[in-house]
C-alpha cells in the first residue's frame, strides 16, 4: 500500500522589503528541523518513491535535505 506524506517547508528568513517571498532562504533554525525531522521519517522506514517541491527556494531546500537524507532524487 502507498503511503502519502505531506510535508511544509521549513522555516524560512524574514520577508524583507526588497526581497520576494519567492527567494527566501530557510533559516538556520529552519535547516536544523528539517534535518531532525528528515531523520525521524527515515527512522520509521519510510523510504518514498519521490518527491515533490514547489521551486521556491524553502521548498527546494527542505526537499534537498529530506532527499539527503531519505535516498531519493528530487
Amino acid at each position: 500500500m502507498k503511503t502519502l506524506h505531506l510535508v511544509r517547508h521549513a522555516k524560512a528568513e524574514q520577508t524583507s522589503n526588497n526581497s520576494k517571498d519567492y527567494y527566501r532562504a530557510l533559516a538556520t533554525s529552519g535547516m536544523i528541523d528539517a534535518a531532525r525531522m528528515a531523520r525521524n521519517l527515515a527512522n520509521t522506514g519510510a523510504k518514498p518513491d519521490l518527491l515533490i517541491a514547489s521551486p521556491a527556494e524553502r521548498t527546494t531546500r527542505t526537499a534537498e535535505i529530506f532527499a539527503d537524507h531519505n535516498f531519493v532524487s528530487i
